[in-house]
Formats: C-alpha cells, sequence, structure tokens
C-alpha cells in the first residue's frame, strides 16, 4: 500500500454495495462516498479517462491491472489531501484509487495516476527518497504540462541547497521543486527509465542521480525552459578580475558573470573540488561580449573553494574611455584650426 497525498484519516472507503453514487468511464468506476458535488464528478469522470489514456496511448506506461474485475475502482473521499490521492496495491495489481472531494483536478489525477505504473509498486518506500518524490513530480509536471512545483527550483534558489540534507529537513514536499531535474531529463529519457532508475535504488545515495544533477546544474547556466517559460539561475556580477572564496554545500551550484569583454584573454583557476561549463585552470580566448561561469560542486560534502578570475584584454569600460579620449582630441584640433584661421583672418 502506497500513500501518495497526505492521510488525514484513517478510515478506508465504503464497500462497493453501500456507495452512494456510481460513474462508469471505460476504465474506471467512481463511487461518490462523500456527496461530492455533481461539477466535481463531472470533471474527475472525464480527466481521469483522460489522463489514463494519455499515458497509456500517447507516452506508452504500463498500468498494473484492477485486482477485480475490468475495471478500476475510485473512492471520492474526504480522506486524503486535496495535492493526490491514494493508490491500494494488491500483490501486483491496484486495489483501489482514491480522491479527496477537493482535489486539484486535473493535477491531482495526472499525479495520482502516474502511481498505477508497477515501479511504485515495487518500491513502497520510495518517498523516503528525495529523488523518488521528485522523479514522480518532475514527470508529473512535464506529462500534464501544468508547474506548479519545478519552476519553484529557480524562483526559490535550489540550486543552493544540498538536496539530500533539505529533504532531511523538509521531507516529502521539499522534494518538489527538485521535480525540475526529471522535467529536463525527459528531454533525454523515457518515464519507464527515469522510473526504473529513481525508484528501483535501495541504497542512501543514486549515484545516477547524482551525476545527472551535476550535468543539470552546469547546463542551466543557458536557461531551461519549464513549460514554455525559460528559467535561468540568479547570477552574481564579478569584475574582470576576481578572486573568489566560497563555501558550497555538496551538490550545488553558484553562477557568475563577467561583462564588458573584447578581444581578451580569460583564465579561471579554480582551487577545490568543483566542475564548471567553462574550461577552468586554462586560458580562454573571449571576443566580444559576457562571459557566463557555472562553478559546481559534485561531491555530497561541503566544499572550500578559492576561484581567481584573470582578464588580459580590453574591456567596454576601458574602450568606451578611449573613444572619449579620442574624440575630445579630435574637437580641440577642431577648435584649434578654427581659432588658428580667425588670427589669420585678423
Amino acid at each position: 500500500m502506497l500513500i501518495i497525498g497526505l492521510i488525514l484519516s484513517l478510515t478506508l472507503p465504503g464497500s462497493v454495495t453501500n456507495a452512494q453514487t456510481a460513474i462508469s468511464t471505460p476504465n474506471f468506476i467512481i463511487y461518490n462516498e462523500v456527496n461530492a458535488s455533481s461539477e466535481f464528478i463531472g470533471k474527475l469522470s472525464y480527466f481521469i479517462q483522460y489522463v489514463y489514456n494519455d499515458y497509456v496511448i500517447n507516452n506508452r506506461l504500463s498500468m498494473m491491472p484492477p485486482c477485480n474485475g475490468s475495471k478500476y475502482i475510485v473512492y471520492i473521499t474526504n480522506n486524503v489531501s486535496d495535492l493526490g490521492g491514494y493508490v491500494s496495491y494488491g500483490p501486483l495489481c491496484i486495489s483501489y484509487i482514491e480522491f479527496n472531494s477537493n482535489a486539484n483536478i486535473p493535477y491531482s489525477v495526472y499525479y495520482t495516476l502516474l502511481h498505477m505504473v508497477s515501479y511504485f509498486a515495487e518500491a513502497p518506500d520510495y518517498d523516503s527518497k528525495w529523488y523518488g518524490v521528485a522523479s514522480s513530480v518532475g514527470l508529473t509536471e512535464r506529462l500534464s504540462h501544468m508547474c506548479n512545483y519545478v519552476n519553484l527550483f529557480f524562483i526559490n534558489k535550489y540550486w543552493l541547497r544540498n538536496p539530500y540534507d533539505y529533504f532531511n529537513q523538509y521531507p516529502y514536499y521539499g522534494a518538489f521543486p527538485y521535480g525540475a531535474l526529471f522535467y529536463w531529463l525527459m528531454n533525454q529519457y523515457t518515464p519507464q527509465f527515469i522510473l526504473a532508475m529513481t525508484l528501483n535504488s535501495t541504497q542512501p545515495t543514486n549515484t545516477w542521480v547524482n551525476v545527472e544533477y551535476v550535468i543539470f546544474l552546469t547546463s542551466i547556466i543557458h536557461g531551461v525552459y519549464l513549460c514554455d517559460t525559460l528559467y535561468k539561475p540568479t547570477f552574481t556580477v564579478i569584475n574582470p578580475n576576481s578572486t573568489l572564496y566560497l563555501v558550497m554545500p555538496g551538490l550545488t551550484a553558484r553562477y557568475f558573470v563577467v561583462n564588458g569583454l573584447i578581444n581578451g584573454a580569460l583564465t579561471i583557476n579554480v582551487y577545490g573540488n568543483v566542475t564548471s561549463d567553462l574550461v577552468i585552470n586554462e586560458t580562454i580566448f573571449v571576443t566580444n561580449g559576457s562571459v557566463y561561469i557555472a562553478l559546481v560542486n559534485p561531491t555530497l560534502s561541503q566544499e572550500l573553494v578559492k576561484a581567481v578570475v584573470t582578464y588580459h584584454g580590453s574591456t567596454m569600460s576601458r574602450v568606451t574611455n578611449q573613444y572619449l579620449i579620442l574624440i575630445l582630441a579630435v574637437m580641440m584640433l577642431f577648435l584649434t584650426i578654427i581659432l588658428l584661421t580667425q588670427l589669420r583672418n585678423h
């Protein structure tokens, strides 16, 4: 048995025989245990079938069959949170599904029906790991095109927090913004592969997730589209010649930008175990514009990092000053010519 939403009561749904109202769709029978509104029943019956078809037909997800009969039993109660639902598993089958009468439709349907995939039944403690929770949120929001939580990764700067430590402080819901990782990973992997790699893990940490997360932290310097909106990390502006001292928790990142560089050589020497989107400890040549720098701690432990940025060449401000001096010199020469001409005429 797997709890998807927060259980608010230990009361189980009533039996089929005493259910008050039954609505049938091609794959579900919905029992209204709490006199939910007809509007809610209509929305739920429509979207539960729509989402099921979307998952099975369009995304080729393999759902576990119902334990009894040819249709899944669904109860509407007040026993679970508005966010998700509750899926009761039998041996490799679905006993029943439960929704709160105030559930957020259709988001709750997408989130709950994803848990009908067999990977969740085989990993009953998936929600004890940040990446188990985050993968279900990321896939839900990518497949539903509804970004309720993954965008919080950028809004609240989650790249500054070690996901393992943060999840220990804020279990379950603390992992939701990290769903941005798995939203992004669907550019490369199928939902089935992601679920297999995140839910089948029995170790305290997940090497595959850690490696992909470091790549994600390095890549988002260029921006990530979440539900058709481009998100980028926040950049700290630094001078062309700077020395940075950073305390970086495990699996975190810092982002910097050097502006106004024109035809010069830039070197970033880093002391400490970090990786970057740029070549570090070597010289790179810059033409015109800005240089964006990502420094990522790929380890699980805190790193004390020193970064020395050295630039040899022109900057926009330096070139601007040179142009101003040249313009002033030309103006002085022009005024001198005019004065000499006037003196000769007199």
